[in-house]
């Protein structure tokens, strides 16, 4: 699936297998490493995320996503969306673009718009 193609049908258009996560914490950035939402994962597959947004936003195309748990970054696009539930796309393990040491640390932060 590409970006702009979202699956409005419900039909299941996964390619690997999903599973359950509790409570797991997630931040979306835009290309810029600008913040744009909170989110809890709620699902985890190989290749996508299923998100709840912590408000309803509105995305970006393309958008990164920063795991609490783990400390990954990736990238992605919505798949498809119901109000603040997104299924996310994974396209690259990484930001969308390189950020900036500071931007990572602030991202990695437990509450980004607090500076220590």
């Amino acid at each position: 699936m590409k970006p702009g193609n979202l699956n409005l049908s419900g039909a299941e258009a996964r390619r690997s297998p999903r599973r359950r996560t509790r409570l797991q914490s997630a931040k979306l950035f835009n290309e810029e490493g600008e913040f744009i939402c909170y989110a809890l994962i709620q699902d985890v597959s190989e290749h996508g995320r299923r998100l709840l947004l912590d408000a309803d936003r509105r995305l970006p195309v393309i958008f990164g996503l920063y795991e609490d748990a783990t400390g990954e970054f990736f990238t992605g696009f919505a798949a498809w969306r119901r109000e603040r539930n997104v299924g996310v796309n994974i396209v690259a393990k990484g930001p969308p673009s390189p950020l900036k040491n500071s931007t990572r640390t602030a991202l990695a932060g437990r509450y980004y718009g607090v500076r220590g």
